[in-house]
């Protein structure tokens, strides 16, 4: 269900054991470069539903219509419930954003076929590869532009553990300066609080580890010339280090993925979770004016006092657009697992 709420359009969805929300807003910028995806009951064969990018057409309207041949013997598959929350954030443009928001959901799917679901190794290269898939889909979608533009990305995949009741399996990785949070369920009696127990690593250049990574690749960490703001970017032009995309930074052919200015290679992590937890998904515009604490209470108190995932989104983005600091696009996904 998509909805609007003024200036933030709101959409929500539901699955079997899952309920998600997502908020996004325009901000003080000329269009809104963000886009997310909600998958709360099962990964599609084909491109994915509840894939969103605020005020433009549907990301498939310029498709060819299938073309239907001879029926095939149906295959009886075990019905999919797993879940796909990811937040894109563009920059130099919504295409990049777009355009792996669209393909996520089917290279995931593909990456875990073919490495295996067996083992947490295996699991976290299946993320891997679905991040160098993605940026070899826009290199050969976008052509030339994919040189001038990007995308950050930031994704939780979730499955039910068959052998445990009421757990879950988090495949959570990120790959630029979007994050994630992970908010475990306390039950004291009465309504449950949710208490931050983990967050994802923001890749910004001024960051040790990656300003080794780009002056190594021969760039430089600088900020913008001319600009009033101090914010170090690479090369004095892209503000987060690790992107999908931007192939200006990823010309070095004697270099590997995670050796260029700008990686396209995400951290990754596993974990189990249980009925009640909560995954909270935002760009920069989201984490640049509230504190990782900040959001986590807001989002314990609205799921306290309304049980409501698009009420702890709202709440997140009203907050961050409130803030005099802010200068950007703002979009949250919260996603509530039952």
């Amino acid at each position: 269900m998509v909805a609007s709420d003024g200036a933030i359009k709101v959409e929500s969805s539901k699955g079997p054991w899952a309920a998600s929300a997502a908020c996004s807003a325009q901000g003080p910028r000329p269009q809104n470069e963000d886009v997310h995806v909600m998958i709360c009951d099962g990964l599609p064969e084909g491109p994915a539903p509840n894939i969103k990018a605020a005020g433009l057409p549907g990301l498939f309207d310029d498709l060819p219509e299938l073309v239907s041949g001879p029926s095939l013997p149906a295959v009886e598959k075990p019905q999919c419930t797993d879940c796909l929350f990811a937040v894109f954030d563009g920059h130099g443009g919504i295409s990049a954003a777009r355009a792996c928001a669209e393909r996520i959901p089917t290279e995931i799917r593909e990456e875990l076929d073919a490495a295996g679901r067996d083992t947490p190794e295996a699991r976290q290269a299946a993320v891997a590869g679905t991040y160098l898939a993605l940026d070899r889909h826009l290199r050969i979608k976008l052509g030339p532009a994919a040189r001038e533009c990007g995308t950050t990305c930031v994704f939780a995949y979730v499955w039910k553990k068959e052998d445990v009741p009421s757990t879950y399996g988090v495949l959570l990785a990120n790959l630029g300066d979007s994050r994630a949070l992970v908010l475990k369920s306390r039950k004291n009696g009465g309504p449950a609080s949710h208490e931050l127990v983990g967050e994802t690593k923001d890749h910004t250049p001024s960051a040790p580890e990656e300003e080794k990574r780009i002056r190594a690749a021969g760039g430089k960490v600088e900020v913008f010339p001319g600009s009033k703001v101090p914010v170090m970017r690479v090369d004095g032009y892209l503000g987060c280090s690790r992107a999908l995309g931007d192939f200006r930074f990823k010309e070095d052919a004697a270099l590997l993925p995670e050796q260029q200015k700008v990686s396209a290679v995400p951290e990754v992590y596993e974990f189990e979770c249980q009925s009640g937890d909560v995954i909270v998904l935002g760009c920069d515009g989201v984490f640049d004016v509230l504190s990782s604490s900040k959001a986590a209470s807001l989002v314990s108190k609205e799921l306290r006092e309304t049980g409501d995932p698009t009420a702890a989104a709202k709440s997140i983005v009203k907050a961050a657009l409130s803030d005099p600091r802010q200068q950007d696009n703002v979009t949250c996904v919260v996603a509530l697992i039952q």
